[in-house]
């Protein structure tokens, strides 16, 4: 026997007991409604979050609440008439203006408000970052539990 195997021997022969997993129940949170526990969640974070029908009253809703002459930025083609397209291939530095920023989230957490952003929906990696004001357009049914 090699030195190697030698070694790979004595760590087979010296592993610990298996002990049981910790009981973490306590950490488990219920609740029936998701959607409400988000909106719940996020408005207590200093958040708002409308539930909207469609695409007409997230427009009727930006133009009552920002100012239509700032900067407002979006990655969504639906909302090209109320706001300027979001180019990926855009200088980043260029958006330091951004007023308000509109994007689509394909996920968010019911228990923290967190919202998942890939690539091909922020158009730029900066503007979540860079914009004065967020707003995520997401679909009811992509909010989930982190515990099921």
């Amino acid at each position: 026997m090699d030195s190697r195997e030698s070694i790979l021997q004595a760590v087979l022969h010296n592993q610990p007991g298996s002990s049981p997993l910790p009981d973490i129940s306590i950490f488990k949170v219920e609740f029936e409604d998701t959607v409400q526990q988000y909106l719940d969640l996020f408005k207590s974070i200093d958040g708002k979050a409308h539930l909207v029908k469609d695409l007409a009253e997230v427009k009727a809703y930006i133009h009552e609440n920002f100012d239509m002459d700032k900067r407002i930025l979006t990655t969504l083609p639906e909302l090209s008439d109320i706001a300027g397209i979001c180019s990926p291939d855009a200088e980043p530095h260029s958006f330091e203006d951004v007023e308000l920023a509109i994007i689509r989230s394909r996920l968010a957490v019911a228990e923290n408000g967190a919202v998942w952003f890939t690539d091909d929906v922020m158009g730029q990696r900066v503007i979540p970052y860079i914009c004065q004001h967020l707003a995520v357009i997401l679909d009811a049914s992509s909010i989930v539990k982190l515990h099921a």
